[in-house]
């Protein structure tokens, strides 16, 4: 009896095992790409007419079924692919629509003013012009492949700690402010 439990134990985790690959491959049919697809996926064919000869019963014809290609497909593949079809690459035309904005540099003043209005305009809610303390232009810096104009707005800020100096980062490209930002984390100000 001992024996024929382990057995039946064997069997049931075999069953779970097959069970389990065969779930696996009706729901995730991608992960069972063979190595070489042509060669070994094939659907064979019988011959419909009378053969001539007995040997020519026994011929089958062999074509693949099904044509599997990666998912993801690395550039160099892409690129071989394109050297094989002769297609060259051609430089990009821009887009139509708007054209892009010019940079534009804010001196020190227009800078400050451009951040007032910004605020004046209600572009951030935690602080006004009159609570900010001071007003100072930053150097350039290149965020996200967009060249930006910093300027920074010292104001007092309420927190669990009492009044805390807090430094606003002000973000301009093209003579416009995009954001505010914390300079210590980053984040948008409200």
């Amino acid at each position: 009896m001992l024996v024929f439990q382990s057995h039946m134990r064997i069997f049931g985790y075999v069953f779970v095992l097959l069970a389990s690959a065969a779930l696996a491959y009706f729901l995730y049919p991608q992960i069972f790409v063979l190595a070489e697809p042509e060669a070994s996926l094939v659907v064979i064919e019988e011959t419909v007419s009378k053969p001539a000869k007995k040997e020519e019963a026994l011929a089958v014809k062999a074509k693949p079924a099904i044509k599997v290609t990666p998912a993801v497909e690395s550039p160099a593949i892409a690129e071989e692919k394109a050297k094989v079809a002769g297609v060259k690459d051609e430089p990009k035309q821009p887009k139509k629509g708007k054209p892009e904005a010019k940079p534009v540099d804010l001196t020190e003043e227009e800078l400050i003013e451009t951040m007032k209005a910004s605020v004046e305009k209600k572009m951030v809610s935690e602080f006004t012009t009159e609570g900010v303390k001071k007003w100072e232009m930053g150097e350039k810096e290149s965020i996200g492949g967009k060249e930006y104009q910093i300027g920074f707005a010292t104001y007092e800020k309420e927190t669990i700690l009492g009044k805390q100096p807090v430094i606003g980062k002000c973000l301009i490209n093209s003579g416009k402010v995009t954001k505010w930002i914390y300079t210590k984390t980053g984040a948008d100000i409200p």
